[in-house]
């Protein structure tokens, strides 16, 4: 990967998921990783992707932004579960071992 790309992938959070976690997000789901809000609530059909593009969301925001601090709720155990099991293959591809 070239100094350019790495460093748009880092900036444009489309482009860092895209690049460097291997996903691509649809149009809908790029207003999502763009978009500057603090809190979300998706009310979206089942298999929309609500578990992947959350967790590329914050495992971009934890990678591209020093000390932050993410937060994720989940109903239940098995979403949360869900959650988990993206962002940490999310992080393996970035090179880094989940704990």
């Amino acid at each position: 990967m070239r100094f350019a790309e790495l460093k748009d992938s880092l900036v444009d959070p489309v482009a860092f998921v895209t690049t460097r976690l291997g996903f691509v997000p649809d149009l809908k789901q790029e207003l999502l990783l763009r978009g500057r809000m603090h809190r979300v609530l998706l009310n979206c059909s089942r298999q929309w992707g609500k578990s992947t593009i959350t967790a590329a969301k914050a495992v971009n925001r934890a990678y591209t932004v020093p000390d932050s601090l993410v937060v994720v709720l989940g109903p239940g155990a098995r979403q949360s579960a869900e959650f988990v099991r993206k962002a940490a293959g999310f992080a393996r591809r970035l090179g880094i071992r989940p704990l």
